[in-house]
């Protein structure tokens, strides 16, 4: 009896095919789904990402606002014909809070002053005629060397300069020489005369330290912050990915403690401002992943019944994320008009 031959059997072709068609189907399966996953996971980074931009540079703006027209918020400043001088004239007209409209985005331009110890205006002692002399002002309190100030009265332009040094000789002198270490103070003077002894008096406005004036507006899909001021025409991005950035003012017409009109039409009387209690900021985040099919239809509204964008076939492929803040003007609201 011849012994049995044991048999050695692997895998068929067929089974071997079977087998890695099943694989790739697995891997397939994993692969969409780790897709899937993927994406949600990039929408939620986005969203979360954009939260954080948005709320970040709401806030960072609303801390320049709720100082808005410290140290300037007198009637006889609000809306001056502004000189300040480097190497050119800056003139413009000077105002707290000013809002300007442009295609899609809108620019805000806030200013204050840093004085801890004079907020109010001073009235000039001796009438200034606009030269290099010291500023005869009515009392020196508070005003040391290096501090900015504006001179200003009604119906005149106001310019801005900066204390050289305050004269231990006399008790009324405030001296604003030129040179590099006060590049705001023209040669030769301020170039406007201002009276003392007129019902109209010049007023001198001690604005400390520091002068904030900054314009914050949109650009190449950036909100960026430009210094008026020190030096002029430098920029800082605030925030990326901004579809467009809107504001209005709140008037408060009957003093009834509530908002009537929003609007972007700057006050143009001390009773205009008094009533311009609020402004109210609105700003869209765009996120940067676009989607196959249109998710976000056109308007886009910034806040409820408030003002809309439009946006292109194209930009209704993205999602947005839209903020609002509301700001209480506060020292136009503590000012005495």
């Amino acid at each position: 009896m011849s012994p049995t031959k044991a048999v050695s059997r692997g895998f068929s072709l067929i089974e071997l095919m079977v087998g890695l068609t099943l694989g790739m189907i697995g891997m397939l399966i994993v692969s969409k789904v780790l897709g899937i996953s993927s994406g949600h996971q990039a929408v939620i980074s986005a969203a979360g990402e954009a939260q954080s931009i948005g709320n970040l540079s709401l806030y960072t703006i609303e801390r320049e606002l709720k100082q808005a027209g410290f140290g300037i918020s007198s009637p006889n400043l609000l809306g001056c014909q502004f000189n300040a001088y480097t190497t050119t004239l800056i003139s413009r007209k000077l105002y707290p809070v000013e809002i300007q409209t442009s295609a899609g985005s809108d620019s805000l331009t806030i200013a204050y002053g840093s004085s801890d110890k004079r907020m109010g205006p001073i009235p000039l002692f001796t009438a200034y005629p606009g030269d290099d002399t010291d500023i005869a002002v009515s009392n020196r309190y508070g005003l040391i060397a290096n501090d900015y100030f504006i001179l200003g009265q009604p119906s005149k332009n106001c310019v801005f300069g900066q204390i050289s040094s305050v004269p231990t000789t006399s008790t009324t002198a405030v001296s604003h020489i030129s040179g590099t270490s006060f590049p705001y103070n023209k040669s030769g003077g301020l170039g406007v005369t201002y009276d003392a002894s007129t019902g109209l008096v010049g007023q001198f406005y001690d604005l400390g330290a520091a002068f904030s004036y900054n314009t914050y507006s949109v650009s190449n899909n950036q909100l960026i912050q430009t210094p008026v001021l020190f030096p002029s025409g430098s920029t800082m991005v605030i925030a990326d990915n901004v579809q467009a950035f809107l504001v209005r003012y709140g008037h408060d017409a009957n003093a009834d403690g509530t908002v009537d009109t929003w609007d972007t039409a700057i006050p143009t009387t001390s009773a205009g401002w008094a009533a311009t209690t609020n402004v109210r900021m609105g700003l869209a985040i765009k996120n940067p992943r676009r989607e196959a099919t249109t998710i976000t239809s056109s308007p886009l509204e910034l806040w409820p019944s408030g003002p809309t964008v439009t946006l292109t076939t194209e930009e209704q492929h993205y999602r947005y994320r839209t903020y609002n803040v509301i700001v209480p003007l506060r020292n136009m609201i503590w000012r005495t008009f």
